[in-house]
């Protein structure tokens, strides 16, 4: 929320409102169209009258409530899912099956070792700290590139800069960076859920990530957290990423560092370890998937949350397909083009 689709009028009309976060309130970092559209939404009026809150996680909906004076009843937690499927949307199978297709799919212009960023190209993600970080990291001998994959308003200012700037980039391609990468950062000062960690360490690829609530509660313990906007603190994490295969295993949920070879280069990782890491990949990803639903087992569904309304105000949940709900309208993504919104 705000989100650009029709809202019933009448009071007896139950409203549940999804808030994916709450970054529309930092003004400064939109511009004009972006500040009016928020006004004319009245996201909390909006929040006020809804009936349920739906928020994807804790810190979310504590900011919520605290933010309007929300009840906490009326205000839910439910989880988003762990963001892009294994290969692409519609991409059949995985470009990065073994390590020259990997290799191969890589966008004009990238080449291994490299930190990816992926997200819109806006302020609250923070990438010029991240930049700033690199360019310290490497002065002080770190081998690994930077490329952004995405747009947005700070994309300008980025390509001045020493890192490569993909902008939108296919869905194959995105499968290709992630797999390939030598880690991936996100290190906004804002986020309401963050898909591009999960989607990261679904392929066996660490993260390092600013150290918010958010990711304390998605990531626990495997991602590298820094403080947000200490780009100090952030360099030497990407020189440990770098340098240090064990903290690499460890952070993607593997005690098999004895298979990843030390010595001979630190961010040109060998052929054969990275083989291994691939062919380990999917069974990574179901291993996750399971852990991230027995996370999600006392979180209600969207369908639970439909009876709890349907109780309270005595009015049945549309049925799937019912013509008086009105679609919802495809968002863009900052990446891949239409896909989610960019504010997750």
């Amino acid at each position: 929320a705000p989100a650009p689709a029709p809202v019933a009028v009448s009071r007896g009309v139950p409203l549940v409102l999804t808030l994916h976060d709450l970054s529309f309130e930092h003004a400064g970092d939109f511009g004009r169209y972006e500040r009016l559209w928020h006004r004319l939404a009245r996201p909390e009026r909006l929040a006020v009258r809804a009936t349920r809150v739906i928020c994807p996680t804790g810190p979310v909906r504590e900011a919520a409530m605290a933010r309007w004076d929300l009840s906490p009843e009326r205000v839910r937690v439910v989880r988003s899912g762990a963001g892009k499927p294994l290969g692409g949307a519609g991409a059949g199978a995985s470009p990065a099956g073994t390590p020259a297709a990997a290799e191969a799919a890589l966008p004009r212009g990238v080449t291994r070792p490299y930190v990816l960023a992926v997200g819109a190209l806006e302020p609250r993600k923070l990438p010029g700290v991240l930049v700033e970080a690199h360019r310290i990291a490497r002065s002080r001998g770190l081998e690994a590139g930077l490329v952004f994959a995405g747009d947005g308003p700070l994309r300008g200012e980025l390509e001045r800069s020493q890192a490569v700037v993909l902008g939108h980039v296919p869905d194959q391609e995105l499968e290709a960076l992630y797999t390939e990468a030598l880690a991936l950062a996100c290190v906004s000062r804002d986020e309401g859920f963050g898909f591009t960690p999960i989607e990261a360490l679904a392929r066996g690829t660490p993260v390092v990530v600013a150290d918010l609530p958010v990711f304390e509660e998605t990531l626990g313990e495997g991602a590298l957290r820094v403080p947000a906007g200490d780009a100090e603190t952030l360099a030497e994490a990407l020189l440990r990423l770098e340098r240090e295969p064990g903290l690499r295993e460890r952070l993607v949920g593997r005690d098999d560092r004895g298979r990843v070879a030390a010595g001979a280069g630190h961010a040109q990782r060998p052929r054969q370890a990275r083989a291994e890491r691939t062919a380990r990949r999917d069974a990574y990803s179901h291993s996750g998937e399971a852990a991230w639903s027995a996370g999600n087992q006392n979180a209600p569904s969207m369908a639970a949350i439909a009876c709890e309304i349907s109780s309270c105000t005595g009015i049945a949940p549309p049925s799937s397909g019912s013509p008086t709900t009105p679609p919802r309208p495809r968002a863009t993504s900052p990446v891949t083009g239409p896909r989610r919104p960019s504010s997750c």
